[in-house]
């Protein structure tokens, strides 16, 4: 894990310093520890973080619609279909040929700073 760095400039490792808590009460109202495992009133664990992220993505997978692909494929009614405009592409002939405008250098004006008597 990276080494993160304190204001004064001491090194601090953030995965060590994890491990070393990880069984430590996170403080807050989510009765968790850092690992993420669920405690009990007396601080045991309950529920690991494995058996909670297992059950969320159980529910997850159980809330997936499946529907037949014969179903979802029908005939598009032509009023819905986008109708092509055609373009005479002899309007855009002779564009090819024009020169490019070249740039007109413009010279700032020189100001001067305002005097008393203005």
């Amino acid at each position: 894990m990276a080494v993160h760095y304190t204001y004064k400039g001491n090194p601090i490792d953030m995965g060590s310093l994890l491990m070393m808590n990880q069984h430590a009460v996170a403080l807050g109202n989510a009765n968790l520890n850092a690992r993420g495992d669920a405690l009990g009133k007396a601080g045991e664990v309950i529920k690991t973080a494995e058996q909670i992220s297992e059950e969320y993505y159980q529910q997850q997978s159980s809330q997936v619609i499946h529907t037949d692909e014969v179903e979802a494929i029908h005939e598009v009614p032509p009023a819905m279909v986008p109708q092509v405009e055609t373009v005479d592409m002899s309007l855009l002939s002779g564009y090819d040929t024009q020169e490019p405008v070249q740039p007109v250098e413009v010279q700032p004006k020189r100001r001067r700073a305002p005097t008393s008597e203005e």
